[in-house]
């Protein structure tokens, strides 16, 4: 509360910048008559977010592994400059076993080992990578298709057709669409999941589908491409409708119909003591949009590389990637998603076997959805080590300085 609104808020540091994590150093290097070493320190470079430092504009989450490089070593500055006697940066490596507070109540926390979750900020502070694949992941999200081959096509639809695999991390697609024209043309993938809910028409494009859909998939342009939920298997609004909108949602005039035809934007919570800021107690918590999605190349070896990515369009085609408790997945390993929130008060999981798809550059018309087998891997578990970009930066800027000081 102290760094974000409180006195030391007011300091200004060498560069003319509030900095009130560096008057914090300075103080505890003051007042302690021994040397005062920082044993924990970093940011991760996850795809969500559960902290935001207005000061320094450095999210816990939402960042690159060039952006988490970048931060660390801003951190090391203000560290350095508040001579303290030393530091020690959090983490080495990457932790899927770890819980986050806005992501703990939507994931089976018995079995967070066995796969990664990419919106649970805590499990990606590591310098250290461990990807999905023995060796290499099944699909690297960058416009090269060669991963991709015909046995992957779940559904076809005239001109298009959509494409699925996935592994430990991330549920892939392949849209194909002869002469496409991206940012001129919009494609639809609706998403079913769950048999206990979902709408067969979405209003707000008005889209038909031939069974009830849970999630859409818009891919527009490089700015308002999104994933929407339908509205009664939101899990947002299952858990924060207080903190939120300021109303139970488990109050009967408050539950969505089973077949509502509204699909929402998918939030995360990211605050929820906004009176601590605003000294307002009726201020609504704050959240973020964490369905929308960003357009790059997301191999790791690529030079132009941006591991937020989540598609990449090249000619006819966009790869796209999903991070799989952005539908609801509890635990991927056993194909467990949510259950129905208003027959259990509250979020409680189920197994599927498989999920249907299908895929359309029109509205107006019904699209036909096709399902696709789902097997979890259970405690088998792949992943092969890699050196994330925030790696390589602070081995370069620490071996500059060892070469300074010689």
């Amino acid at each position: 509360y102290f760094l974000q609104y409180g006195e030391y808020t007011q300091y200004i540091d060498d560069t003319g910048k509030r900095n009130p994590y560096r008057k914090y150093l300075m103080e505890l290097v003051e007042y302690h008559s021994y040397p005062v070493v920082v044993s924990e320190f970093g940011v991760p470079a996850s795809r969500s977010v559960a902290y935001d430092d207005i000061w320094h504009q450095i999210k816990h989450g939402g960042l690159t592994e060039q952006e988490q490089g970048e931060a660390i070593l801003k951190l090391y500055e203000d560290i350095q400059k508040a001579s303290c006697a030393g530091c020690i940066v959090f983490s080495w490596q990457d932790e899927w076993f770890k819980r986050t507070w806005n992501t703990m109540y939507a994931v089976d926390l018995r079995r967070t080992p066995f796969w990664s979750d990419y919106q649970t900020n805590e499990q990606y502070f590591g310098l250290l990578s461990f990807d999905p694949g023995t060796e290499k992941s099944v699909c690297y999200v960058d416009g090269d298709i060669s991963e991709w081959n015909d046995d992957d096509i779940v559904t076809k639809n005239g001109d298009m057709s959509l494409s699925v695999k996935y592994d430990e991390k991330f549920i892939y697609f392949l849209i194909h669409k002869e002469n496409y024209r991206f940012g001129e043309e919009t494609l639809y993938i609706p998403v079913d999941t769950t048999q206990k809910s979902g709408s067969s028409y979405c209003s707000s494009c008005d889209l038909l589908f031939d069974r009830a859909a849970d999630f859409l998939i818009t891919i527009k342009g490089e700015n308002d491409s999104r994933v929407q939920v339908q509205e009664r298997y939101e899990a947002l609004r299952s858990t924060y409708s207080r903190n939120v909108d300021n109303f139970d949602t488990y109050e009967e005039m408050n539950i969505p119909d089973r077949d509502s035809p509204k699909f929402v934007n998918i939030d995360m919570i990211l605050q929820t003591a906004t009176a601590l800021r605003d000294n307002d107690n009726t201020a609504a918590a704050e959240t973020f949009e964490t369905g929308r999605l960003t357009m790059g190349n997301a191999n790791p070896e690529s030079e132009d590389f941006n591991s937020l990515a989540d598609f990449a369009v090249k000619g006819d085609y966009v790869e796209l990637k999903l991070p799989w408790q952005l539908l609801n997945f509890a635990d991927p390993s056993r194909m467990m998603i949510h259950d129905d929130y208003y027959e259990n008060y509250g979020v409680e999981h189920m197994r599927i076997s498989e999920m249907y798809l299908g895929v359309s550059g029109r509205t107006k018309d019904r699209i036909e959805m096709k399902p696709v087998e789902l097997e979890g891997w259970n405690e088998k578990v792949t992943s092969h080590e890699r050196l994330k970009s925030s790696y390589y930066m602070l081995k370069d800027y620490w071996t500059k300085g060892e070469k300074k000081q010689q």
